[in-house]
């Protein structure tokens, strides 16, 4: 936090003021003996913190102010309030050259310090009893930096709005810093679900959100667990959503994402539950990594990606080392959708689908997915429960949309192990406008053993229409007796595709043990 002659020289007393706002060059790695004294001394007056924090100044108001004692502090708004945290700044008398920092009009002098509060500090109250919805989302709306020391269940009776700006909220873990929604309205809503050029920086990490009582809840699946919109970068990590009634964690009109170490299980319903209960999604993003993330027991998609936008495609989404249990689907990638790479996940249980790609039944005209790589995963029990015949660990589907042209291009299905699975690889269209292409299922193993449960189809392979390429090689398969030829000219309720695809089956390899 030292200021340097060279930075005073470079920047003089507004630019280095502006500096501090815009940078971040104020350390907060390791606060130093006076430091904290300085935050403990802001802490121990409670009315004049709260007072403080209700009124956040500009860089302007603090350059009419005058001190009201020896020791005096305000919080200032940052020049880039998307992007930079809310700084405290404490009066440092009123000697201009002793310390050249930031000198109001009455020439006081007043030091940027950086300060983390705890929730507390807003009013709220954690014994899970009393309702802290008002103070939450001023925390939450202060753009200062929230870090939990220790554990603490705080109520919410109401939806949470956060508005856009720099947020960074750390919990003291899972299961440590819960978040109890005492009602069946969304729970944190951050920014509007309508595009935004500027973006702001947001972190979200250590805190469970549980739902009370869901099984109380009759209406339809819809209100969401956490929303976050029109961050960049955005962080989730070692977050917990739980007995949700819609998505749990809701991702939208964001860029350089990560969601890593969460867990979101049981929502409303379990495996049985409606559409729109789904794990994790990802909509109208980009540059969106997921990994480490477990989820299990929600009515839909664990996780998933896509938009019905074209002006706001999900693009380069990467799902890795992802564990999915008991899901009504695994991983879905859906409508505008283009450079997806999904790789060492485990998908358990999901009924309708390991990998599921499909325009969906919202599609526009012209919809599309494409180059889409899916290796190194473990699928088992896929689609044995549940009431489609087409569920497979890669599942390709068109949905049976008259007069809306969509495809699906560039597929590569790579060394994944495929066990006790109602079908291997499915593709279904209803419509010959909606064209598949350029599919490539190599150097998998494919196999069902005497431990498999509930019902599989006698073979692993069925594709009824490729255009382009079609190679099926180096794969492993249990008997021969369980290769399905691919349907050339596949013809049903008198519509005929006519491939144009022919088929490179070669290399692979039959274990008739």
């Amino acid at each position: 936090m030292a200021v340097t002659k060279r930075n005073l020289i470079k920047y003089g007393v507004y630019g280095f003021f502006y500096h501090y706002l815009t940078q971040g060059i104020v350390s907060t790695a390791i606060a130093s003996e006076s430091d904290i004294k300085l935050i403990d001394k802001i802490r121990s007056d409670k009315k004049l913190l709260k007072l403080k924090l209700g009124k956040i100044l500009t860089e302007q108001e603090l350059l009419s102010k005058t001190p009201s004692s020896s020791f005096d502090f305000f919080f200032v708004l940052p020049a880039n309030s998307r992007q930079d945290k809310v700084l405290v700044f404490i009066y440092e008398g009123p000697d201009p050259i002793k310390k050249n920092l930031m000198t109001s009009s009455n020439i006081s002098v007043w030091k940027p310090h950086d300060i983390e509060l705890e929730l507390t500090d807003f009013g709220a109250t954690g014994d899970g009893k009393t309702d802290s919805s008002a103070s939450v989302e001023l925390a939450l709306n202060s753009g200062i930096p929230i870090r939990e020391s220790r554990p603490n269940n705080y109520l919410l009776t109401r939806t949470l709005t956060i508005k856009d700006g720099f947020l960074n909220f750390s919990g003291f873990g899972k299961g440590k810093t819960v978040f109890l929604l005492n009602h069946f309205l969304n729970g944190v809503i951050y920014s509007n679900p309508q595009f935004a050029k500027d973006k702001s920086t947001v972190s979200l990490c250590g805190f469970t959100l549980k739902r009370l009582n869901s099984s109380l809840y009759l209406g339809e699946a819809g209100p969401k667990g956490l929303y976050v919109g029109n961050a960049d970068p955005l962080l989730i990590d070692d977050v917990e959503e739980c007995y949700g009634l819609g998505y749990g964690i809701h991702v939208d009109f964001s860029n350089n994402v990560t969601v890593k170490n969460c867990y979101v299980h049981d929502h409303k319903g379990l495996i049985g539950g409606l559409s729109g209960t789904d794990g994790i999604h990802f909509y109208r993003s980009r540059n969106v990594t997921a990994e480490h993330n477990f989820v299990h027991d929600v009515g839909d998609d664990a996780l998933s990606a896509g938009s019905f936008d074209k002006a706001n495609k999900a693009q380069n989404i990467t799902f890795n080392d992802n564990h999915i249990v008991s899901s009504k689907g695994g991983i879905k990638i859906y409508s505008y959708a283009n450079d997806v790479f999904i790789n060492r996940n485990v998908i358990v249980g999901s009924r309708e689908g390991g990998v599921y790609l499909t325009d969906d039944k919202n599609s526009p005209e012209n919809s599309y997915i494409e180059n889409v790589t899916i290796k190194n995963n473990k699928f088992s029990f896929i689609g044995v429960s549940g009431q489609s015949n087409e569920s497979g660990a890669l599942r390709i589907r068109f949905w049976p949309k008259p007069n809306a042209f969509s495809k699906i291009n560039n597929v590569v299905f790579e060394n994944n192990t495929v066990v006790n699975c109602l079908l291997g690889v499915s593709t279904l269209a209803y419509d010959k406008s909606k064209r598949l292409s350029n599919l490539f299922i190599v150097g998998n193993d494919f196999s069902v053993n005497e431990k498999h449960v509930g019902k599989v189809k006698k073979y692993f392979i069925k594709v009824i229409q490729c255009d382009d390429k079609l190679v099926i090689e180096r794969n492993k398969f249990q008997s021969a007796k369980n290769i399905l030829p691919v349907a050339k000219d596949y013809q049903s309720d008198n519509l005929k595709w006519s491939s144009t695809a022919e088929m490179n089956f070669k290399a692979n390899s039959v274990d008739n043990k």
